[in-house]
């Protein structure tokens, strides 16, 4: 059967393909009821992730994915495959071994439905472990990319594609070309197994070593959906009684000669002056200047 092929493309083409391995056991694994065989051979072989490629008469075509954390099981998921064709028989030029492929996922329910939320994290892990930094036209010559369709019906199509990043022929710009290379499938989501909610937030945390590796010198920065650089300052509660605020020219207090001359001025208004006497004359003004 054809898809029997599948765990082993899923090896050549995952993120860590250099150091995956295949087993042929002929005996008849069942890992959702005992885990166990899994959970040993992981731990022997220092793997995280496996996918198993299984045939019964209750379950035909079928295949597992699972991702494990401290060698026990995260999450797994049973896909059952139908309209299934491999790489041999698309006989294509394929990828070469390791290579990350693009990651497309064309649905909503990839964004908004818990189950698909994870099956979308478990295949990025396992073909796309790091998001890449900045996307340019080399990574895009020679690769291939991954498309996941939500279909009616709770479906998913699984198509794989090999781009070539040259000229297209009547085309003054350059494009990119696609060559389906298979595999190609649809698959149906079966049974499931998630963790617990406390295994979850453990292998989501991100060890403070990390942090300031990849964070660096941009602590408490961010951007928004516009693309806009926002940063966040920490600072401690301020007293406005007793700061230190600017004082501006409009209110500053009048100098001292300015208020003499101003005191002056009202009390040779009341008809007395301490310069002038009785018979001083009524006409002066706020300066003490006399007028004849």
């Amino acid at each position: 059967m054809g898809f029997q092929k599948l765990a082993r493309v899923f090896a050549k083409a995952s993120s860590c393909a250099e150091t995956s391995k295949n087993f042929t056991r002929k005996t008849e694994e069942r890992p959702f009821e005992n885990d166990a065989s899994f959970r040993f051979l992981c731990e022997k072989n220092n793997a995280s992730l496996f996918a198993l490629g299984s045939h019964t008469k209750k379950r035909p075509d079928s295949l597992v994915l699972a991702r494990m954390f401290e060698f026990n099981v995260l999450d797994m998921y049973e896909l059952g495959l139908s309209s299934i064709q491999t790489m041999s028989d698309f006989r294509q030029e394929t990828f070469a071994v390791g290579s990350r492929p693009f990651m497309v996922f064309q649905g909503d329910v990839f964004e908004n439905h818990p189950t698909y939320q994870q099956l979308k994290s478990l295949f990025l892990d396992f073909f796309a472990s790091k998001p890449l930094a900045a996307f340019t036209p080399a990574a895009l010559r020679q690769g291939h990319a991954i498309v996941l369709t939500a279909l009616p019906g709770g479906s998913v199509a699984f198509r794989h594609y090999r781009v070539d990043a040259h000229g297209v022929e009547g085309r003054s710009a350059p494009g990119a070309e696609l060559t389906e290379i298979g595999p190609r499938f649809d698959m149906k989501i079966g049974r499931t197994v998630a963790g617990a909610d406390d295994m979850r937030k453990a292998a989501m945390r991100v060890p403070k070593q990390t942090k300031e590796l990849i964070g660096g010198k941009h602590k408490n920065k961010e951007s928004s959906g516009m693309g806009h650089a926002m940063g966040r300052v920490h600072m401690q509660k301020q007293d406005l009684n007793t700061m230190n605020l600017m004082k501006f020219k409009g209110t500053k207090r009048k100098t001292s000669a300015v208020r003499r001359s101003g005191d002056a001025a009202a009390a040779g208004g009341g008809g007395s002056s301490s310069e002038g006497g009785a018979g001083a004359n009524p006409f002066r003004n706020s300066l003490g200047i006399q007028f004849e």
